[in-house]
C-alpha cells in the first residue's frame, strides 16, 4: 500500500519542542505541484504545520480529490479543533488523527473534549453504515497525563486512543512517502 503524507502548509500555531517540521524537512521531501500527482496513492494523509490554519484550502483539496473520483483513504492530521471546519470536513474524509502535543494548554484539552462530543453527535445522526466506519484516532503525549485528568472526556467515538511518545527525527513508517503540496499557492 502506497501512502502519501502530504504537508500542505508550514504554518503552525504552536512551538513544540522536537517538531519534525522545524528542521530542513522540505529539503528531504518530494515537492508536488498538482492534485493529480496524489491520485496513484492508496492513502493520502494531509498534515502540516497545522492544516486548520488553511482550512478553506484543505476543504477545497478534499473536494477536488472527490471530484477526481479518488478512491483511496483520505485522512487529516490535526491538533486544533474548530466546529465549523470539522462540520464541513468530516463528511468528505475517511479519517481524522488528532494529537495533543506536550505543549497543550487547558484550552486544547477542552477542545479535545468538545471534538469528542462533536464526533459522537455526528456519528449518532448517521444512518449510512459506512459513515460510522471512519477512522478517528487520538494521540496524547504521555507526559500530559501528569498534568491533566482525561476522565471527563468521552473517548467512545475514537477508534484508537494512544499515549504517544515523541521519536527523535520523526522517521516515516514503511511505505509512506513525504510530499509537499503548497495549497496556498495552488488555490489562490
Amino acid at each position: 500500500m502506497r501512502k502519501a503524507r502530504v504537508l500542505v502548509t508550514q504554518k503552525c500555531n504552536r512551538n513544540c519542542d522536537g517538531c519534525c517540521n522545524k528542521s530542513n524537512i522540505l529539503d528531504s521531501m518530494k515537492v508536488i505541484k498538482s492534485i493529480d500527482e496524489l491520485l496513484p496513492y492508496d492513502e493520502i494523509m494531509i498534515t502540516g504545520g497545522e492544516p486548520t490554519l488553511v482550512r478553506d484550502k484543505v476543504i477545497t483539496l478534499f473536494e477536488q480529490l472527490k471530484e477526481r473520483y479518488y478512491m483511496g483513504n483520505r485522512l487529516i492530521y490535526s491538533a486544533t479543533y474548530d466546529e465549523d471546519f470539522y462540520s464541513k470536513l468530516i463528511p468528505i474524509i475517511d479519517g481524522l488523527h488528532f494529537t495533543l502535543h506536550y505543549e497543550a494548554t487547558d484550552k486544547d484539552v477542552r477542545d479535545l473534549r468538545d471534538l469528542s462530543l462533536f464526533l459522537k453527535d455526528y456519528l449518532s445522526r448517521k444512518t449510512n453504515v459506512s459513515e460510522n466506519y471512519k477512522s478517528f484516532r487520538v494521540n496524547i503525549d504521555k507526559r500530559l497525563y501528569e498534568r491533566y485528568d482525561f476522565s471527563n472526556i468521552d473517548f467512545s467515538p475514537w477508534g484508537s486512543v494512544r499515549k504517544m511518545e515523541w521519536i527523535k527525527d520523526c522517521p516515516l513508517p514503511n511505505q509512506e512517502e513525504l510530499l509537499y503540496l503548497d495549497i496556498e499557492k495552488l488555490f489562490k
